[in-house]
């Protein structure tokens, strides 16, 4: 009966053995599994030039003949990348928000920003489906109420994509003002 006992207790041994192995596979896959999703979450690739004019005609007053003036633009155009939803790219001014996409008409635009008025585009980027060739024209004042140009030589400019399922924000670019 000796040898019996020590025959099962080499069973059992090995059938341990072999469940620590699958639970720690099994933690081993999942860890692995969150590395690869966390990978999935990074920011898109996309390359946007940001324009500006200084002193230029202003759109917006060029509809009344009785006003004239000039005004600063910027024109963030995105150059190439991933196509990008329109309703998840924000642009920053100095850490403030200046355009905030999922607002529509001028409540996205925070004043004296103004888009430029020049398409029917419902004050947002030119298409919902941001890629090659899409345009943000945001005109400085564009209604003539500030005493001094909000856009100015120096300022930071960011363009921000935020993840819609986690909600995580990335800046897409970075540029710092010249006029």
């Amino acid at each position: 009966m000796g040898g019996r006992s020590r025959g099962a207790s080499s069973v059992i041994g090995v059938l341990l053995l072999v469940g620590v192995t699958v639970i720690v596979a099994g933690l081993l896959s999942v860890f692995a599994l969150q590395i690869g999703d966390s990978a999935t979450r990074s920011a898109p690739t996309a390359e946007f030039e940001v324009d500006t004019c200084t002193d230029c005609g202003s759109l917006a007053l060029a509809d009344d003949p009785s006003r004239s003036g000039t005004t600063n633009f910027l024109n963030i155009t995105f150059t190439h990348g991933e196509t990008l939803d329109a309703e998840n790219v924000a642009v920053y001014l100095e850490g403030q928000i200046l355009f905030d996409p999922s607002k529509t008409g001028s409540a996205a635009y925070y004043q004296p920003a103004n888009y430029d008025g020049a398409a029917s585009n419902d004050l947002r980027w030119s298409s919902d489906q941001i890629a090659a060739g899409e345009q943000l024209i945001l005109e400085d004042d564009a209604d003539a109420s500030a005493t001094e140009p909000v856009f100015r030589e120096g300022q930071v400019v960011r363009v921000v994509w935020t993840q819609p399922d986690t909600g995580e924000s990335y800046t897409l670019v970075k540029r710092t003002l010249r006029y």
